[in-house]
């Protein structure tokens, strides 16, 4: 089939990283519904426009992802596996301590609370994907634990509400341009980065002001990330994944002792338990390293004492 579709247009090829060098990926994807040529134009001007962006950022991959190829490979489904799992799944892949914040959020017992997954949600409520995604709710309403969101519609509390729609914006029509940045930015200047390219979207008319642009494009937010973007994201020409061993994080992980085998557990399934300064507790893996650099993120890795392995 796959000689039948559209392949990847590769501009750039991804460029392998120097071990040498201390610099992070940076992953940038425009979203399905997104004017892709002309947002890429405005982000790479911040870039260009500024001294400092300038000088510690490479262009190191620049790709566009057909959207039957993007289908066929199911990248979107395997970048949010988790998620989708518990769309489908529900409230049985709640750990105790997800539990526990639910009821502290909500000020209700979790036996008692009619907690449901995304999918269940749409023929409960006799709703669209549409529909279900742009249901406003109060902030109290709104709950996040571990990657997953809550919305408290009614008596009902649907668990990801947002993967139907997800899904469905992402079909065989839609392309995905996806751009890869090495720098040497700090997690501060990267934040300046992000911030500058997002007013330039809302100035240059990329998108609707009282658009959020995280609904017009993806950006790595944690080294870890960085491996499950490079996973989901990186193709050649003919349509063949990089080696994940090309990804730089993971180059890294490799060179401090850590398994390919391990780091792609961790990828899979990222809720686990830590001990810092004697003391257990349980963490969401990509909030957990968000913002850090290799070295830091390596040694909170370094503490799991345990995987909580998804069922998918």
């Amino acid at each position: 089939m796959l000689n039948e579709m559209r392949k990847p247009t590769i501009v750039l090829p991804f460029i392998k990283s120097q071990p040498e060098r201390a610099a992070k990926d940076l992953y940038i994807y425009l979203r399905p519904e997104t004017n892709g040529v002309r947002v890429e134009s405005l982000m790479f001007s911040v870039i260009h426009n500024d001294p400092l962006f300038r000088e510690a950022i490479s262009l190191v991959y620049l790709s566009n992802l057909p959207g039957d190829f993007v289908s066929y490979k199911k990248i979107i489904e395997n970048h949010y596996a988790l998620k989708c799992e518990i769309a489908k799944r529900g409230r049985e892949c709640f750990t105790p301590l997800m539990i526990e914040r639910f009821e502290e959020w909500y000020k209700i017992k979790w036996s008692d609370a009619n907690v449901v997954p995304a999918f269940k949600a749409l023929e409960i409520l006799n709703i669209s994907s549409k529909e279900l995604f742009n249901l406003w709710v109060n902030d109290k309403d709104f709950f996040y634990v571990h990657g997953q969101s809550v919305k408290k519609i009614g008596s009902l509390y649907v668990i990801n509400y947002d993967i139907p729609e997800l899904l469905k914006k992402n079909c065989v029509t839609t392309d995905i341009a996806v751009m890869v940045l090495r720098t040497t930015l700090t997690n501060r200047e990267l934040t300046s980065l992000i911030s500058k390219m997002e007013q330039a979207l809302k100035d240059g008319g990329a998108i609707d002001p009282k658009t959020p642009p995280r609904r017009c494009f993806h950006y790595t937010k944690s080294p870890l990330e960085e491996i499950l973007d490079g996973m989901g994201y990186l193709y050649d020409s003919n349509g063949d994944s990089v080696n994940i061993e090309d990804v730089t994080f993971v180059q890294y992980l490799e060179f401090k002792g850590i398994s390919l085998e391990r780091v792609i557990k961790l990828v899979k399934s990222p809720i686990v338990e830590i001990v810092e300064d004697g003391i257990a507790k349980e963490v969401y893996l990509y909030d957990y390293l968000m913002g850090d650099s290799y070295e830091e993120a390596y040694q909170k890795i370094s503490k799991i004492v345990d995987i909580k392995e998804a069922k998918f």
